[in-house]
């Protein structure tokens, strides 16, 4: 069995490829010395922050030892604005949570663990002059340059990309509860791949009176709380106890 990889190549450009389960957790799914530990930290990774690193859905491990970690993020295909489209326009909405950028930001760290003077030379100057992280208007002016700081994080990092989000996707023929051909695939997000749901490219930016490179579009003024969660995954299982 393989999943569905997104990944990218040294520019950021998308590339779907395969994955073996066994190379997605790093070790045979069905040996006798697996073991799947459930929202449990991933401990490698604790040395790279600050307090206690967050739990996550899944950590393999084998021999006491953590070899892969996994955030996993079941969706319903179609979702509510997609439901009545042709099926090849189906979407789907997934949540990306504080700590799956944690583990995301993580995963970067951790690509760069024999050579982290690369690293810092990347991110040096790049965000000294944002005063406050809670406020948009002081990051706005720096969004270009933390967009081409990220670029340069991928084109050094992108072949020791790693997995770090599975998304089973349960597909139905639009809102009705009837399960479509391939309704239980699975996707696999690397973290250079996981970019792509929310980097811009260079044609979202403009340069301003200031000479400054800004983002043309981005969500304010509530317009976030026109996303909503998918539940009806959750109604199926409830209301059709005969499903399986």
């Amino acid at each position: 069995m393989k999943a569905v990889y997104y990944t990218t190549d040294h520019n950021m450009n998308k590339n779907i490829t395969k994955i073996g389960i066994d190379e997605l957790y790093g070790i045979d799914p069905l040996g006798e010395d697996i073991y799947f530990s459930f929202e449990t930290q991933y401990t490698p990774f604790q040395k790279y922050v600050t307090g206690s690193i967050p739990r996550n859905d899944l950590v393999i491990l084998s021999d006491g030892q953590c070899l892969t970690s996994l955030e996993i993020k079941l969706v319903a295909l179609p979702d509510n604005p997609t439901c009545e489209s042709s099926d090849d326009l189906f979407g789907a909405e997934i949540v990306i949570r504080p700590d799956t950028i944690i583990y995301l930001a993580c995963s970067f760290i951790n690509a760069f663990d024999d050579n982290p003077t690369q690293l810092k030379d990347i991110l040096d100057g790049v965000c000294d002059n944002i005063d406050d992280w809670t406020e948009t208007n002081s990051i706005l002016p720096h969004t270009y340059g933390i967009y081409n700081a990220i670029k340069k994080i991928v084109t050094a990092s992108y072949k020791n990309q790693m997995p770090i989000i599975m998304e089973p996707v349960w597909k139905t023929k639009g809102k009705s509860p009837k399960l479509a051909d391939n309704c239980l695939d699975v996707f696999v997000w690397s973290n250079c791949g996981m970019l792509l749901l929310f980097m811009p490219d260079e044609s979202n930016f403009i340069t301003d009176c200031n000479g400054t490179k800004v983002l043309k579009k981005i969500i304010l003024g509530g317009g976030q709380n026109l996303l909503s969660p998918e539940r009806r995954f959750d109604a199926i299982i409830y209301n059709s106890p005969d499903l399986f």
